[in-house]
This record gives structure tokens, sequence and C-alpha cells, in this order.
């Protein structure tokens, strides 16, 4: 199930960050930190799987691995 837009969960699957548009400039600059190649980009949400709110802009950022994918999460969680 799909959370609302109140929620500012940052997830991982594979080689893929996604999280809030509120948290976007905390992956940018985790991006930054650990000099990974990439770009943090707007991921347009499917309209189509939301029922009853609107839902709120996030953003994707896709590395050359999971195991750089994990590192930026924990970095945005305050784990590293």
């Amino acid at each position: 199930m799909l959370k609302g837009s109140s929620d500012k969960t940052v997830t991982v699957e594979g080689n893929i960050v996604r999280g809030p548009e509120t948290r976007r400039a905390y992956a940018e600059a985790a991006l930054v930190k650990l000099a990974f190649p990439g770009e943090v980009k707007t991921d347009v949400p499917t309209v189509a799987t939301y029922t009853d709110f609107d839902p709120e802009p996030t953003w994707i950022l896709t590395l050359p691995n999971a195991d750089q994918a994990m590192l930026v999460k924990q970095l945005l969680d305050g784990k590293g």
C-alpha cells in the first residue's frame, strides 16, 4: 500500500533510492559528500495508484550499485 504525502521515508530498491521532495536537498548533499556519480531527478508518481489524496512529488536517484544506494540511505537516515 502506498503511503500518504506525510510520509518522509526514503526507500531503496537495489541501486535505486527514492524519497519525498522535502528530503531532496539531503539526497543531493549525500551524493556530493560521498562523491558518487548521478543526479537526483524528479520521479513522476503514477496518479492512478493514488485514490484519496494528492501525492507528494518524489525524487529518484539511480546509482551504479546497491551498496552505494544503501550508503546514501544511511546518510539520509542519520546513520552515516
